[in-house]
């Protein structure tokens, strides 16, 4: 569900959508974001010592804001909130390391550098793009964010796409 919701993220910042499109969009996300919410909740009364589940987990409490309704569509002005979905991600990757670890130990690893360098590319990609889209004219859709990402990953470094605004910068 996490890819999913980075998958809708990536396609609502790539692509001219109609207001129905984005419609839609919103009530997948939200649902999603249910959905999340409802697994933090139960995981808190299940746990044992609900403290430390809390001070553990809090990511996924996080992951299940829905930013698309309410009081957060105001803050959908400040970009960066789109992120809240790349924390989705990151907050299974312990999920993801526990099934690795039960697929072999000697791949576990490997299994875990490919997930956190992908979320790497993909978290710098989406924020890439939503500080730079309309500003920097290098930056026609959300790929070319992608290939900035990769090439400063992989530290190539072409120089064909660079940020211009300081967000940018930082990312």
């Amino acid at each position: 569900m996490a890819l999913l919701s980075v998958s809708l993220l990536i396609f609502e910042l790539s692509a001219d959508l109609l207001p129905e499109q984005i419609n839609s969009i919103h009530i997948i996300d939200t649902s999603i974001a249910l959905i999340f919410l409802l697994d933090f909740i139960i995981g808190l009364f299940s746990a044992k010592s609900k403290k430390t589940y809390f001070k553990e987990n809090r990511y996924d409490l996080f992951a299940s804001i829905p930013i698309t309704e309410g009081m957060f569509r105001t803050l959908r002005l400040l970009k960066i909130l789109r992120l809240i979905r790349i924390i989705r991600v990151i907050a299974r990757v312990k999920r993801i390391a526990s099934v690795a670890d039960r697929i072999s130990k000697r791949s576990s690893p490997y299994i875990y550098a490919t997930v956190i360098t992908a979320l790497v590319i993909l978290s710098g990609a989406i924020s890439f793009f939503s500080m730079e889209f309309e500003i920097n004219p290098q930056i026609h859709n959300f790929f070319d964010a992608l290939r900035w990402a990769v090439v400063t990953a992989t530290t190539v470094g072409y120089g064909d796409i660079y940020p211009i605004t300081w967000e940018g910068r930082v990312i």
